[in-house]
């Protein structure tokens, strides 16, 4: 039996080198752990900031809707005991001179006025629009009045508000007869 015996000389160089090849490559891949989670909070941060400057963006836009709807009310609203309507109002020579005519007109005879959606810049049509409406206080009826002596069109209200309020036809008549004996109630 032929038996080799081949020795190389252990000169310490060959076990410190893989030591310390082994040391290098768990300190790269810490480096490399780290720097990913670095890299991902930042990626994070970065989308939170994102969508933080867009609240931010649509906030500041929204503001300045009700800032611009809340002006065109109070024009409406100071002005609106001063206008005149006759027959021979010119509505077009009026509207030409003040935009809200027609809705301060309808507040003076105390109904319901709607501005329409109005656009806020009227060089970028795609920023926003805005709608206004103003129910007087007038316009809303006293529910304790709606009675025969009351109001002369008690009946037609009571109609009016039975079928908002989904009550069966069939019980109108009742109802309204109720408040048709003439005398105050106060409803609680």
């Amino acid at each position: 039996m032929i038996r080799f015996d081949i020795s190389v000389p252990d000169d310490g160089f060959t076990g410190r080198m893989a030591s310390k090849c082994g040391s290098a490559l768990v300190g790269a891949i810490w480096i490399l752990a780290v720097l990913s989670v670095l890299i991902a909070t930042y990626a994070v941060d970065a989308q939170l900031q994102t969508r933080i400057n867009l609240y931010l963006q649509e906030r500041v836009r929204v503001d300045h809707l009700t800032d611009a709807g809340i002006a065109i009310a109070e024009v409406i609203m100071l002005d609106y005991q001063n206008v005149t309507v006759d027959e021979e109002t010119d509505y077009e020579e009026k509207l030409e001179d003040d935009r809200w005519y027609m809705e301060k007109v309808d507040l003076k005879d105390n109904r319901e006025c709607s501005t329409g959606a109005v656009p806020v810049d009227a060089l970028n049509p795609g920023g926003g629009s805005v709608t206004v409406k103003i129910k007087p206080i007038e316009a809303k009826w006293n529910i304790n009045n709606l009675y025969a002596g009351g109001d002369a069109n008690f009946a037609k209200i009571w109609e009016a508000i039975l079928a908002v309020s989904g009550i069966p036809e069939d019980y109108w008549d009742g109802i309204v007869d109720s408040c048709a004996i003439g005398e105050t109630r106060t409803v609680r």
